[in-house]
């Protein structure tokens, strides 16, 4: 097999092309990552050059409990050259970040190991079934430098920074007007085949399993979003005396104005609108605080303003179904709330005490349609 194959004749991407291999890339900055991570990884190198990190996108296996590839242009390639110059790198996969230490497969037993798994590889099998590289064992080894194989092997040693998700952003920007539109499609079109407190308890649920808390977890990621409920900054702190007093001020306000109708409700109402104003306010708190102030900590028009307007726009969804007597009084009120929330989630970094206050409130409002719904049923 001295002929070369279809893919060893192609030209090294440049131009364009180089930018349509780094999309995943593009990807993993989105904090998409983990929809790719199976499949391709992100490489760190140092440039042998600039001495500044350098990443690539390449499609791996795992072999031998470590990630492996096969460099498709040989050892033309930039990664390739860089960590030939310092093996020191950092691998990205969906197992997370891990520093390594590159070295290229080149004694006979371990390449003769590595020829074993592909040829057991379905996916690996047809890959170089399909670049033309047919060929035994034997065939395989004669030819061995035609191969470019590099194992990334676990290092304690200190390796190029990863590659951030430093875009997730754009996430949170186009978020309110996607649940907007999608909530208000979901509360009315489960209206044509149940009755309109099924349809409207099932929006709610909608909207708090994947725009209240997945969202964020994908957004935020395991780690921070664990910490969404624990304060960076205690609110009743002396630097944060503004912050306590609003939160004081709206949670004493919510109580003289409901507490007589929460008085003399029926306790079958009562005990349906506390687990739901607190799984109401919970989940809300953490979509339209917790995860704005997290991703824009030193921005308040993205952390308070951006997402209070989103909070206020998201109630004309549920209005498709059960609409207020005044829409447009309730949504600007709803508006003037969040502000001081967003405040007080942005002082304290976290959104701990407005979900409190947000659940209360919706316990002695009977949690509004959502009680009364179930009850209904």
């Amino acid at each position: 097999m001295n002929k070369k194959t279809w893919i060893e004749t192609l030209p090294y991407p440049t131009g364009w092309m180089k930018w349509v291999y780094k999309l995943p890339i593009l990807l993993y900055r989105l904090g998409l990552g983990f929809l790719l991570g199976r499949l391709f990884m992100v490489l760190t190198t140092t440039g042998r050059k600039s001495g500044q990190p350098r990443r690539t996108a390449i499609e791996f296996h795992e072999f031998e409990g470590r990630p492996t590839v096969m460099s498709g242009w040989g050892t033309k390639t930039d990664w390739y050259r860089n960590l030939k110059a310092n093996p020191l790198v950092t691998v990205q996969t969906w197992r997370g970040v891990q520093p390594a230490r590159a070295r290229r497969i080149t004694l006979e037993d371990e390449l003769t190991r590595a020829f074993q798994w592909a040829q057991g590889n379905p996916a690996m099998r047809g890959m170089m079934k399909l670049a033309g590289f047919e060929m035994t064992l034997e065939h395989f080894l004669a030819e061995k430098e035609r191969f470019t194989f590099v194992a990334f092997e676990p290092t304690n040693e200190i390796t190029p920074p990863p590659l951030q998700a430093d875009l997730v952003w754009v996430w949170a920007l186009l978020l309110p007007p996607a649940l907007i539109a999608s909530a208000a499609m979901v509360f009315n079109s489960t209206q044509w085949g149940l009755e309109k407190e099924a349809a409207y308890l099932l929006g709610f649920g909608t909207y708090w399993l994947f725009f209240c808390l997945l969202v964020p977890r994908i957004l935020l990621g395991r780690v921070q979003f664990a910490t969404i409920l624990r304060d960076h900054v205690p609110l009743f702190n002396r630097s944060n005396s503004l912050a306590a007093l609003l939160w004081l001020v709206i949670t004493l306000v919510a109580v003289l104005i409901y507490d007589g109708e929460f008085i003399r409700a029926p306790l079958s109402l009562i005990l349906l609108s506390a687990p739901l104003a607190t799984l109401n306010g919970l989940c809300e708190e953490i979509l339209w605080r917790g995860l704005y102030v997290r991703l824009f900590p030193r921005n308040p028009w993205l952390a308070i303003l951006y997402p209070s307007f989103g909070f206020a726009l998201w109630h004309l969804a549920p209005q498709v179904v059960f609409p207020a007597e005044n829409i447009g009084g309730f949504v600007i009120s709803t508006f003037f709330l969040a502000l001081p929330y967003g405040y007080i989630a942005y002082r304290t970094g976290s959104a701990k005490w407005t979900a409190i206050s947000h659940s209360l409130s919706g316990i002695l409002a009977l949690s509004g349609y959502l009680a009364p719904s179930l009850l209904a049923l």
